[in-house]
């Protein structure tokens, strides 16, 4: 799906939503990928051509958290994801 994303960085722009609610879904059930947001950043964020394409995952990743009632969310599993990316913006920052 990255590499999809990347593919089609300039558009459309409904291809790019598409493929980062797919991203999203997937870093929300996926538990072994331990810093999608990191991931992403470090993909997406160093191009400005590249950059619009971060901030729309960015967008959608909070959405699809809060709203999306088809992939079960625990507390547990958001306490440890808000940890995670808590404990590397501290190491990093």
């Amino acid at each position: 799906l990255v590499t999809a994303l990347e593919r089609f960085a300039a558009g459309p722009k409904t291809i790019i939503t598409q493929i980062c609610l797919a991203i999203a879904g997937l870093a929300l059930q996926l538990s072994t990928w331990e810093n999608p947001v990191k991931n992403l950043i470090d993909s997406f964020g160093q191009e400005p051509a590249t950059v619009p394409v971060l901030l729309q995952f960015l967008t959608i990743l909070p959405e699809e958290l809060s709203s999306n009632t088809r992939i079960p969310i625990t507390v547990s599993i958001v306490s440890f994801r808000s940890t995670t990316a808590t404990a590397h913006a501290s190491a990093t920052g």
